[in-house]
């Protein structure tokens, strides 16, 4: 398995062959993460307004607001429109991350930053990217967030945070790895499912399906 993430990791042309699955892939990917989205910030309204109460409502709506924009836009604009969904995707997360560490450190200075650690671990899972691009990814959120606590926090609250935020961010790069594996042997397993429906096994032309298909 270790053998396999390595290849991937260097074949970086995998990337390249494959870019319109990729890109389809990224496309969904976009539209769970919105979906996911809505669903977990409606949740913690809810939880806002009926045991919390904390000063942190206005940013559980303003978060529910965005993510509900985000997924009436994929679905009229975005769904079928593929190409440039990776750089859709990083875009879509980076106002949310961004959001989490103005909260987690300056407007909230006396508390642990909790939420941030829960993106950090989670948002990168969403996309399939050169191994390159994620790992300057989170070094970039890791590295902000840090700048940023040192900023607004100090004492032992400083320091739980900064070690919290490293182990968060090593498990983060472990699983976008080990997940990425995973996910490219699925792109080229339905490539080749999808060339062998599509073509006669014997003289490898075009069989009736996939003629019909490119004839559309």
């Amino acid at each position: 398995m270790l053998s396999d993430l390595f290849k991937h990791l260097k074949n970086t042309q995998i990337f390249v062959k494959y870019k319109e699955k990729i890109s389809e892939y990224n496309a969904d990917s976009l539209g769970l993460f919105l979906t996911f989205g809505v669903i977990i910030s409606a949740a913690a309204l809810i939880l806002e307004l009926v045991l919390l109460r904390t000063r942190d409502f206005w940013a559980v709506v303003a978060l529910l607001i965005y993510f509900v924009i985000g997924r009436l836009l994929y679905q009229k604009h975005i769904h079928d429109k593929v190409d440039h969904s990776k750089a859709l995707l990083y875009l879509a997360q980076i106002p949310v991350i961004a959001a989490t560490i103005i909260m987690g450190t300056m407007v909230n200075p006396d508390t642990k930053a909790f939420t941030f650690l829960i993106v950090l671990l989670a948002f990168p899972l969403f996309l399939l990217d050169r191994p390159r691009n994620l790992i300057i990814y989170i070094v970039s959120v890791t590295a902000c967030f840090i700048a940023m606590d040192c900023r607004f926090k100090s004492g032992i609250l400083l320091r739980h945070d900064i070690l919290h935020c490293l182990i968060t961010f090593l498990f983060s790069l472990c699983a976008i790895l080990f997940v990425m594996e995973d996910r490219i042997e699925n792109v080229e397993k339905s490539l080749t499912f999808l060339k062998d429906s599509e073509h006669d096994p014997l003289t490898g032309i075009y069989n009736r399906r996939g003629g019909e298909e490119k004839i559309k």
